[in-house]
């Protein structure tokens, strides 16, 4: 259901993304040479970056983990550059459609407002603000027992310091150990 503007955007960027995709997967068959190969680069490493992404935090989340911050951004970043190396493609390939097929030259016009669209949503709304907003200074403290944990500034106006247990440089434990309202001295 959607709750407010967020989750409509987020569904509305959702959408274009899918439409832009299925242009692609549309534009493997129908190009040659080059374009293929990027095109087909640009689709597998989205769809491989957005699955590793969605269904890894899954598994982790049954795991008791979370990616760490620095993963949530970089996935982020794939993502952004599959799909702009996509959408780049998708217009090479509709001027190709064009020079071809005058005939489906308003579908395709139709399809790549689409994929601007979603382009824009993506970068803009969704990718800035979201991205913009969720960051946070990580760092791996040693604890006074000698365990090593993952220190993040969590909060907004009253900012506080949560720590998770470490599990590498990827990963780290779902549910915080403590909080604190300073930071604990690594020294």
């Amino acid at each position: 259901m959607i709750n407010n503007w967020y989750d409509a955007a987020a569904l509305g960027v959702l959408i274009l993304a899918v439409l832009a995709v299925a242009f692609g997967v549309v534009c493997l068959f129908l190009v040659k040479g080059k374009l293929r190969f990027h095109m087909a680069v640009a689709v597998v490493g989205f769809l491989g970056v957005l699955l590793l992404w969605a269904d890894g935090g899954r598994l982790l989340e049954a795991l008791g983990l979370a990616w760490r911050d620095r993963m949530e951004w970089t996935f982020a970043l794939l993502l952004g550059l599959f799909g702009v190396w996509g959408i780049v493609c998708d217009v090479r390939c509709l001027w190709e459609l064009l020079e071809r097929h005058p005939a489906v030259q308003a579908v395709s016009t139709l399809l790549a407002s689409l994929t601007g669209i979603a382009l824009v949503l993506i970068l803009g709304l969704y990718g800035a603000l979201s991205m913009g907003f969720s960051g946070s200074d990580a760092r791996v403290v040693t604890l006074e027992d000698g365990r090593r944990a993952v220190e993040r500034v969590e909060g907004f106006l009253e900012t506080y310091y949560a720590y998770y247990e470490y599990h590498g440089p990827f990963v780290r434990g779902r549910e915080d150990l403590f909080r604190r309202e300073s930071r604990i001295d690594d020294g």
